[in-house]
């Protein structure tokens, strides 16, 4: 076991013990390890070990999740190693002499987080867009673009308990890295669902094809869990602004335009467990999309 020592703000001085259950930090009283930081999601990250190694992974959070100064979504990280959460700083140590080899800072994955070449997003002054012009080196501009977009929202029924939220986290959890794995980017949502974004660094033609199998795993990883939030996704492409906002509490991933509009029509059409298609997404980008069953309507991911 190693330990979290936080290195400033109003807890500067105090020390986490890891246990080696997975173990959630952020701002909300039901984190295990909880920091009065603004800046923090409620939910921000959680800290795992996978053998004899300990991970960090970014839980979706608005302002990120740093190993030194590199944003993540997931990292391993040994002994020595400085992570930022919000505006707050810790370092990992060792847990009475023990704990992972000190010559492994951090090693990130291939799944890297928005614009791991801007290094100040988690301290941002001034609110507003930034300028429409995307290039090489910062490929999330807001800007008008060509993408692929899949949105998912979690059926929860009316007429029972209300979810529960270690349920909920590991659905959103799951959905985000079975994206991630096919090369989208996520942006979690003020209801409990998720939009899924294809096509930064440059459009692709096979951007509706993975966008499309990102639902299909999302969809196949959440009934696995079998957590009771059986969930309900759309597909579209098409021409849309997309890119980070920055603002006042950070950056934020936002697509707007017509095909934003019908996957978010879709998927409040789609029953629980159903894959709606909108019209942007080419017939042979997936050999299991059906045809539509009306003229102009949507088509369905069918089952294999």
């Amino acid at each position: 076991m190693v330990d979290l020592l936080v290195l400033n703000g109003s807890r500067a001085g105090a020390r986490f013990s890891l246990p080696d259950v997975p173990t959630v930090l952020g701002r909300s009283p039901e984190a295990h390890l909880r920091l009065d930081d603004p800046w923090i999601s409620n939910m921000h990250a959680l800290f795992e070990s996978r053998g004899e190694t300990l991970w960090v992974v970014d839980l979706g959070s608005r302002n990120g999740t740093f190993v030194g100064n590199e944003r993540v979504e997931e990292a391993q990280v040994g002994v020595g190693a400085v992570l930022s959460f919000g505006r707050t700083e810790v370092r990992v140590e060792a847990q009475g002499g023990a704990g992972l080899a000190t010559g492994m800072a951090h090693t990130p994955t291939n799944l890297e987080v928005l614009r791991t070449t801007v290094r100040s997003e988690r301290v941002v002054t001034s609110p507003g867009l930034v300028p429409p012009q995307a290039s090489e080196a910062d490929p999330f501009v807001f800007c008008p673009r060509q993408v692929a977009l899949v949105r998912l929202s979690l059926t929860v029924r009316l007429d029972g308990p209300p979810p529960d939220a270690r349920a909920l986290r590991q659905a959103h959890d799951a959905a985000a890295r079975a994206v991630m794995r096919e090369g989208g980017r996520t942006a979690r949502l003020g209801s409990g669902g998720l939009m899924a974004v294809f096509g930064f660094g440059g459009a692709a033609a096979d951007d509706p094809a993975r966008a499309l199998r990102a639902a299909w795993n999302v969809r196949e990883d959440l009934m696995t869990l079998a957590s009771g939030l059986p969930p309900r996704l759309a597909v579209d492409a098409g021409t849309a602004t997309a890119g980070l906002v920055h603002g006042p509490e950070g950056a934020e991933l936002v697509a707007l335009g017509d095909p934003a509009d019908r996957v978010e029509r879709l998927v409040g059409e789609a029953a629980p467990g159903e894959i709606l298609v909108g019209p942007g997404v080419p017939a042979g980008a997936d050999p299991r999309l059906e045809p539509p069953r009306a003229a102009g309507g949507p088509r369905r991911l069918r089952d294999a």
